[in-house]
């Protein structure tokens, strides 16, 4: 038919497409996300008169500094930042506190926090001046060598991780509610600030009841600008709440803590995944239980059955005969 192309004829050529600077649209807005997590308290050691014993803390771990986390450290490696709660002292010196409980391993235990790809630590608790001023110092000096970011008592900093975010921290120890107003207050007018967290060392210790002193110091926090509330001491879980869309985690429970010092829920406890978008974080919890002297994952049954319980304890912990009911 007369209407039928001509297979011998050449194609006409097609113009290169050039963009219009003018109209082409801007590319969609992609957020970063930066991954953290956050761990309780952890004590690379056992009271004096257990250390040495076949089952203390230094004859099981001895040198091998990734035993302890060997079985989490798989979380942690991966993300922007994981923040612990370090309640010992890492050193060979100072003289011990006029105190019941101690806590001291050698410096080289700094090892055990980078080998659990732990990037920083809190020191504002009752344990990292168990051998005074030397102690501590020797402690901070055996962070810095890992290079291990830190903060004392009672105090604000400011860190910076990847791509520029920078992340305030204030850490309470001694702290009254006006004091944490005051310095939450003067952390949140930092201009370079995008994110804050807020850490806690309080509560009664094998609690698992929020006090109202824990809760009023949370809410103060958040009232001036905190981003996350992260507590330890107590070495029990206790409840989360959230707050004007922030989310306080009373208590942890324990990370690294001698097996066996107490019943309940003293070997058990979670750690917190969180992602940051736009300033904000989403969070979930990872709980896990104590595997000699490492920790290890629930799974299955085991994690519905935590997962019950803290729902339970978060509904019932107004009062403390029923929350001591459900942990015992």
């Amino acid at each position: 038919p007369s209407g039928d192309p001509d297979p011998t004829a050449s194609a006409a050529p097609i113009e290169a497409w050039e963009p219009d600077p003018e109209n082409t649209p801007a590319p969609l807005y992609q957020p970063t996300y930066y991954s953290l997590h956050f761990i309780g308290d952890c004590t690379l050691a056992s009271v004096p008169y257990y250390q040495n014993s076949p089952e203390g803390y230094l004859k099981v771990v001895g040198d091998d500094y990734a035993y302890p986390f060997a079985k989490t450290v798989e979380y942690f490696k991966d993300d922007d930042w994981t923040f612990a709660n370090l309640e010992c002292v890492l050193s060979n010196g100072g003289w011990p506190a006029d105190k019941t409980f101690l806590f001291k391993a050698p410096p080289e235990y700094a090892k055990i926090m980078s080998e659990g790809s732990v990037e920083f630590v809190s020191l504002a608790n009752n344990h990292t001046f168990d051998y005074n001023q030397p102690g501590y110092d020797d402690t901070v000096k055996a962070l810095e060598a890992e290079g291990i970011q830190w903060i004392g008592r009672d105090e604000w900093r400011v860190y910076e991780l990847r791509d520029g975010l920078r992340i305030g921290v204030y850490s309470e120890f001694y702290d009254h509610e006006p004091a944490v107003r005051t310095k939450m207050t003067q952390l949140a007018a930092q201009d370079d600030v995008d994110f804050i967290i807020a850490a806690f060392h309080w509560g009664e210790e094998g609690s698992y009841q929020v006090s109202s002193d824990q809760q009023a110091k949370a809410h103060a926090a958040v009232d001036c600008g905190a981003d996350f509330v992260y507590g330890s001491h107590p070495h029990t879980v206790q409840p989360i709440e959230e707050y004007k869309g922030v989310p306080i985690y009373y208590g942890m429970g324990n990370f690294v803590f001698k097996k066996g010092m107490m019943q309940g829920m003293w070997n058990y406890g979670y750690s917190i995944s969180g992602e940051i978008k736009d300033g904000k974080i989403t969070t979930d919890i990872i709980p896990h239980f104590f595997d000699g002297e490492r920790l290890d994952r629930f799974y299955g049954d085991e994690k519905a059955y935590f997962d019950k319980y803290m729902a339970m304890l978060n509904r019932f912990t107004a009062d403390e005969d029923v929350s001591e009911r459900l942990w015992n």
